[in-house]
């Protein structure tokens, strides 16, 4: 049987449930959406809007470069595996 891969041996948190990460991935809009609540601003609470998808976007845009970079790294490892039959 294969072994899991690294990447997956880690909890996340979309498929678990919980919010640990996420949150720490989200810190940005978080923070501003409950400064905005507490201060009751607004224009705050919507700031976190345009925040989140930017970081959202940064944080895809780099979790793209170190899969490519993974998969330059260890494509001849994963192309093995694939074609050695399965016994």
């Amino acid at each position: 049987m294969p072994e899991p891969e690294p990447f997956l041996s880690g909890c996340d948190s979309w498929a678990t449930g919980t919010s640990g990460k996420m949150s720490r991935r989200l810190l940005p809009a978080v923070v501003l959406f409950i400064a905005g609540t507490v201060t009751h601003s607004l224009a705050l609470r919507w700031l976190a809007v345009p925040v989140g998808l930017a970081w959202g976007v940064l944080l895809c845009w780099r979790s793209v470069q170190l899969a490519q970079q993974r998969l330059e790294s260890h494509s001849p490892e994963v192309f093995a595996r694939v074609r050695t039959p399965a016994s």
